[in-house]
């Protein structure tokens, strides 16, 4: 099952690209979390990031996402630097992040979770009347359908199991649909059948649409 694309979505540039990361160290106080790091990914590639517990591997998308900023170095998405790329829309339609704690209302029913990745795309009043009325129901849906949970639209998120949130994590990703999707540990709270359905989905998404993951 598909979902709706956005639109007005910026077009990757030939021969730029997808990220830059030129000589970027990164610090939290005393502690070097990345060092004179340098990689170059391109539209459309499919690339994994491998390592132990503790080697920068979130620091890295965290990065490459624009969520942290270099201590030293340069990165950029698409050619724009993530020093100048401003939070919300346009830092939205160029990259989204599925992260390792979900980032989830628990709160919240599963379809205003799902419509977060709206968030970047719509004004303050839009936003705050989807809290009572939820707008683009279709487009959650649909999403929620991809991801085998098209009947939890409306069930309270601290309901469902670490894997159904995780999930549901991914089906905000897909309504936000940016050029560029990272996922940080995407199947770490699944069981081997679903984490191969999940890798399968993101994947699939991702040639399907001519995305960067």
């Amino acid at each position: 099952m598909s979902y709706p694309a956005a639109t007005s979505r910026p077009a990757a540039v030939a021969g730029v690209p997808a990220f830059e990361v030129e000589r970027v160290t990164h610090r939290y106080g005393a502690t070097v979390a990345l060092q004179d790091v340098s990689l170059a990914i391109q539209p459309g590639e499919l690339v994994a990031v491998v390592g132990p517990s503790g080697s920068g591997k979130t620091t890295l998308l965290q990065l490459l996402c624009g969520i942290l900023l270099p201590d030293e170095g340069e990165v950029r998405i698409l050619g724009r630097s993530t020093r100048r790329l401003q939070a919300g829309r346009e830092r939205a339609r160029l990259v989204g992040i599925m992260p390792q704690q979900f980032d989830l209302v628990d709160s919240l029913a599963v379809v205003h979770n799902v419509l977060a990745g709206r968030l970047g795309e719509w004004g303050f009043l839009r936003s705050a009347w989807s809290l009572l009325v939820p707008q683009e129901l279709e487009r959650a849906r649909a999403a929620l359908a991809r991801v085998g949970l098209a009947d939890k639209l409306f069930q309270r998120t601290a309901r469902l199991s670490g894997g159904e949130q995780q999930r549901v994590a991914l089906a905000r990703l897909l309504v936000q649909d940016p050029l560029v999707m990272l996922a940080d540990e995407p199947v770490s709270s699944l069981d081997p059948a679903r984490a191969e359905d999940l890798v399968r989905e993101l994947t699939a998404v991702a040639r399907e649409r001519g995305k960067t993951l």
